[in-house]
């Protein structure tokens, strides 16, 4: 969890080091630089009945190319699964057997699947407590107990068995 203050020193922090990569670093050397981070965070005291929410902190991905001198934001949903496959095309690798993620140069993702916890913290004998479809805008998460929808609109075309599927066969 994070406060305010810690959100300050957290943004210096992460310009200084920005600052000392790109400031000492001859980028025109390398072809590809990649960049990104994890779930990101939430402000210290705020409680949810799930850790992965819209709320959070987005997660940063940056992808710079040789020569390349333009920032481009780019709003098609992705994943850090997706740093694998745009490796295996900048080698010009093709893997093996059916991969979850997509090259950063290619569409995004119709959905994104999340496994939540109930704390970050690592644990013995840990268990995914929850299953989550990021889907159109909105968070489905399914538990023990079944679906819920989480504010998400009923109508909205969300095909509960497909995705429970999907979670089964890849979670």
């Amino acid at each position: 969890q994070a406060s305010i203050g810690g959100v300050r020193k957290g943004g210096a922090f992460v310009r200084r080091l920005l600052e000392k990569i790109f400031g000492k670093t001859h980028l025109e050397e390398y072809d590809h630089v990649l960049l990104f981070s994890d779930h990101g965070f939430r402000m210290k005291g705020e409680t949810h009945r799930h850790l992965l929410e819209e709320d959070r902190v987005q997660t940063l991905m940056l992808w710079r190319k040789k020569g390349q001198s333009a920032l481009t934001v780019d709003e098609k949903l992705r994943s850090n699964l997706d740093v694998f496959p745009t490796i295996c095309e900048m080698i010009n690798y093709t893997p093996e057997g059916d991969i979850d993620g997509k090259s950063l140069s290619g569409e995004g993702h119709e959905y994104i699947l999340l496994e939540d916890h109930k704390n970050f913290s690592v644990e013995l004998g840990q268990t995914i407590e929850r299953w989550g479809v990021l889907w159109r805008g909105h968070i489905y998460w399914l538990d023990c107990v079944g679906w819920d929808m989480y504010g998400a609109p009923e109508n909205h075309g969300f095909d509960r068995d497909k995705f429970e599927k999907l979670i089964a066969e890849k979670m």
